[in-house]
């Protein structure tokens, strides 16, 4: 199947990128760019643009999947989660279909596809569901005949023939399976940004560009809050080796190449500081009676509501956790059910350093909290591992406790 057919690279469209006039014309020139350089070239795209951001009051584009969502009843008890995918499966095709028409109206010969053409095999979750396998025959087959395909990110097909999606991201994660399926030489993930940096650079005013990182703490970034790549995405990529560099489609001198090869580690001790979104914080207070039974009780029952939880402090008195403030309402009522009682604190994020070599320095904790205890930053939780540190602060402190973080580690 492979004989005689040229490398492979996979190059990966956001939906940024596919928005706007010239949007199709910037992506057809880094596509043309890998055809010029001796390779085929399977693209995977993102839906067009973006959703409603209601912190701003941004209306959302048209195929973006949240205005999809949005076509959607309020009620989800109206809301099948297999229909949801289906309608959520549709901006990332009418991206493929639409690029890969513009592309031959240029001289390139191009075909699109849907995950499940593609050959990507899920479980059977709906809305979050894990790539399994791929099947990549079909590619194969297509690239003897066709220089570009395009394939729809973001969703797959299970075992038994559900059409599912997976997850917020999904596309990167498309990206990355493909490459390693597909033996792919690099990945190209073209987003709006120039790269990886050590900090949001709309956040942080001195945030610095990184030429190169460590997978490891990209996995540590995104799991952080840092919206670089999806976390599925980047563990999937620190275990497939696979060459990756990420950047801006219309900036291809400029990027940041990811660095999967053993023994690489960057020569600073905090490589970035990432945010989260807003979340909420809960404490449930624990009577003298109450066992571990009891705790491990709430804990089964938030996750049985299918809510994610963060940051955990146990004591004797207290169970403590965030949640993502859009799933509140979620937690309200299952602490209701259980006869807890329990605080919460709306309006929270959490705030992080991340490197990989942390773990072999001392009185790092030490230096976190005096740095933002000093400018006055109130600290309501703190968390740590062998290569993030994270404070939970009030939102209104996130930017200040993200620059204050740089300045002392990074600089």
């Amino acid at each position: 199947m492979r004989s005689h057919l040229p490398p492979i690279i996979i190059q990966k469209f956001g939906g940024t990128t596919m928005s706007g006039e010239q949007a199709f014309s910037r992506v057809a020139e880094a596509i043309r760019r890998g055809l010029n350089s001796g390779y085929k070239v399977v693209a995977v795209v993102s839906a067009m643009g973006r959703g409603a951001d209601r912190i701003s009051g941004r209306s959302g584009d048209p195929y973006a999947t949240d205005t999809l969502l949005g076509l959607l009843p309020d009620n989800p008890a109206y809301v099948c989660l297999r229909e949801k995918d289906l309608i959520m499966m549709c901006g990332e095709i009418i991206s493929a279909v639409s690029l890969a028409c513009y592309l031959r109206s240029i001289g390139i010969t191009a075909r699109a596809r849907t995950g499940f053409e593609a050959g990507i095999i899920t479980d059977e979750n709906s809305n979050h569901a894990r790539i399994r396998t791929i099947i990549p025959n079909r590619i194969l087959q297509d690239l003897h005949l066709i220089d570009v395909i395009v394939i729809a990110g973001f969703q797959g097909v299970s075992v038994a023939g559900k059409i599912t999606t997976l997850g917020r991201g999904g596309s990167d994660t498309t990206a990355i399976a493909l490459g390693k399926a597909l033996d792919a030489r690099y990945i190209e993930i073209f987003t709006d940004q120039t790269g990886v940096y050590s900090a949001d650079p709309r956040e942080v005013t001195n945030a610095c560009h990184l030429d190169r990182i460590n997978a490891k703490d990209i996995v540590h970034m995104s799991w952080a809050g840092a919206r670089v790549v999806d976390p599925r995405a980047a563990e999937l990529l620190d275990r497939c080796k696979l060459d990756v560099r990420i950047g801006r489609v219309d900036s291809p001198d400029i990027a940041t190449v990811i660095e999967t090869r053993e023994g690489y580690e960057s020569a600073r001790l905090v490589t970035a500081v990432a945010h989260g979104d807003d979340v909420s914080q809960f404490t449930v207070f624990l009577d003298d009676h109450i066992d571990q039974e009891y705790i491990a009780g709430i804990f089964e029952a938030v996750s049985e509501a299918a809510v994610s939880m963060d940051m955990f402090t146990v004591t004797e008195d207290i169970v403590r956790f965030t949640v993502d403030a859009t799933q509140v309402y979620v937690v309200v009522d299952v602490l209701k059910r259980l006869d807890c009682r329990f605080d919460q604190k709306p309006g929270c994020r959490k705030v992080s350093i991340v490197g990989a070599g942390m773990h072999k320095m001392k009185g790092v904790m030490a230096r976190f909290m005096r740095a933002l205890v000093d400018a006055g930053i109130p600290v309501l939780q703190t968390t740590d591992s062998h290569a993030t540190i994270s404070a939970l602060v009030p939102q209104e402190f996130s930017r200040p406790a993200q620059q204050v973080l740089h300045d002392e580690f990074i600089g």
